[in-house]
């Protein structure tokens, strides 16, 4: 059934796949997170992400200055990550505070209720003529925190595919 007032190439870029992310980052004492849904693995060897983040977020400086941030997946359910991370009213320094966190290779915050995190070194930042910038990450560490979670992606590299 096609909608209406809804172009081919719209309802086309909603199947590409996407997922529920709090990016994070920390720098002298300060740490922050910003919600993000573009997520995308773009090398196998080394391992590397690829993440679009929306532009003018107080989490970029972060990033710049640690060359580093973590990607804590989590439920579409979690609503009180889902809440705490999306207030427009807090102060975005302070927005980890009520979320425990455990930090990994890079110092980033990791989000310990997430389903999984991957610890990343910054390697590219690309400012696009868009409304988000992409971060591509080296994964230098990660953590599963949800034994029961199942992979959603085709990994040939390893053996795995789904």
């Amino acid at each position: 059934m096609v909608q209406r007032g809804v172009a081919e190439w719209a309802r086309a870029l909603g199947l590409v796949p996407s997922g529920l992310y709090a990016m994070t980052s920390a720098f002298d004492g300060e740490r922050s997170a910003v919600l993000v849904s573009w997520v995308q693995q773009c090398s196998f060897d080394p391992p590397m992400v690829a993440v679009a983040s929306p532009k003018g977020r107080p989490i970029a400086p972060l990033i710049r200055d640690s060359h580093s941030f973590a990607l804590c997946q989590f439920r579409r359910d979690d609503a009180f990550l889902l809440r705490t991370l999306s207030r427009e009213d807090s102060d975005p320094r302070e927005v980890l505070d009520p979320i425990r966190c455990e930090a990994l290779a890079t110092g980033s915050p990791c989000i310990t209720r997430a389903t999984a995190v991957l610890d990343c070194e910054m390697m590219r930042h690309i400012d696009l003529d868009g409304d988000h910038e992409l971060y591509i990450g080296l994964i230098v560490g990660g953590k599963v925190y949800d034994d029961e979670a199942k992979p959603t992606s085709c990994v040939i590299a390893s053996g795995m595919v789904e």
